[in-house]
């Protein structure tokens, strides 16, 4: 017969186990989209491929020291205690033969913990006509994101 004092600790126990399931299931770790604006500063003179997560005045001062605009452009005013600013850099390219960037979002993951930033590389299409262009640019893209202290991840999105 079983020892009558076990039966409430073991009711107790079967809810707290159903309980943290219920907590874990698939639908409450569902990825969660971020708003993100994209910053258009100019030129910037990165040479590498390369990816940042710029969290404070200190390391976007940095940043634009180390990539002076060839356009003169000024260091955006942000306000580092709500936002993060995340860039992918892909480098020096001919004008004639540069890639497309974008941006395709930004999301929450909880499993594991990170924010994750996908963008997309599209071949590039030629020029034609009389047109007069640079000889070459840097192609990158910097946004805007909440502000967060969990890693970053970024994640290239491959054409279909």
């Amino acid at each position: 017969m079983a020892n009558k004092t076990n039966i409430p600790f073991f009711a107790a126990s079967m809810i707290a186990l159903v309980a943290v399931g219920c907590s874990t299931t698939p639908a409450a770790l569902k990825p969660v989209g971020l708003d993100f604006k994209e910053l258009r500063v100019g030129d910037i003179l990165i040479q590498e491929r390369r990816t940042v997560v710029i969290r404070n005045a200190n390391e976007q001062a940095s940043l634009w020291k180390e990539g002076m605009w060839s356009g003169g452009g000024t260091m955006p005013n942000i306000d580092f205690s709500r936002y993060m600013l995340v860039g992918v850099f892909l480098g020096v390219y001919p004008v004639v033969e540069r890639p497309e960037l974008s941006f395709s979002g930004v999301k929450r993951h909880f499993d594991p913990d990170r924010i994750e930033v996908t963008y997309k590389i599209r071949d590039y299409k030629p020029v034609f006509g009389n047109v007069t262009l640079p000889s070459a640019g840097s192609l990158h893209k910097l946004a805007l994101v909440p502000r967060s202290n969990l890693p970053v991840q970024f994640v290239e999105l491959k054409e279909e």
